[in-house]
């Protein structure tokens, strides 16, 4: 399976954050279950190794990426108490919750797409703040902190914040097909996703 040359024309950089998350929870929601929630598992797991390399002492988030099943079955959605991290590792392990979502809400698919589409999402917005921390670190803790005054520059004047995720963005959409016929359900359980402004349902 394969994103259309078309698609990948008008999903790139010059498309709006609203019309790539609908595009791929319209992609997503129609892909089998399985396909779903290992493009999700992928997309993580691209940022295991930066995690890995700031806290090379904890060891479950490997864990739960190596077989998101047995995560499940033994903690449900429950992930393990650490210390605060930063923001681009809090977004991964908000992704990583959004994964576990989506892996025990799997036979509901509206709940598991949405869950996926954020938790891919959450693992690009990772990787974008990442890279703005290292790239601009006095915009980057002018925005952290909250200084409203000196956070002239944001994640999106970044370039090198853009570019990652742009580069995130195509090589998850190249592991899906564009998405296909649309149906009563899955624009029901488009418009109940947007009532939730694109978060959890």
């Amino acid at each position: 399976m394969t994103t259309s040359a078309s698609d990948l024309a008008t999903l790139s950089a010059s498309g709006s954050s609203r019309d790539r998350t609908e595009w791929l929870f319209r992609a997503l929601y129609g892909a089998p279950a399985g396909l779903a929630l290992e493009v999700t598992r992928f997309a993580l797991s691209r940022y295991l190794p930066i995690f890995r390399a700031k806290h090379p002492e904890i060891a479950w988030p490997a864990e739960l990426l190596a077989n998101v099943g047995a995560w499940v079955a033994e903690h449900e959605t429950g992930l393990v108490d650490d210390p605060d991290y930063d923001s681009a590792d809090t977004s991964f392990r908000y992704g990583l919750y959004a994964l576990l979502v989506a892996w025990a809400r799997k036979d509901d698919d509206a709940q598991r797409t949405a869950a996926a589409v954020v938790a891919i999402r959450t693992a690009q917005s990772a990787f974008q703040t990442n890279v703005w921390a290292a790239d601009d670190p006095e915009a980057f803790t002018a925005w952290a902190t909250g200084d409203l005054v000196n956070a002239r520059r944001t994640i999106g004047d970044n370039a090198a914040a853009v570019a990652v995720g742009e580069r995130e963005w195509l090589v998850v959409i190249g592991r899906l097909a564009s998405p296909g016929s649309s149906s009563e359900q899955l624009e029901a359980a488009l418009e109940r996703w947007r009532a939730r402004e694109h978060e959890l349902l």
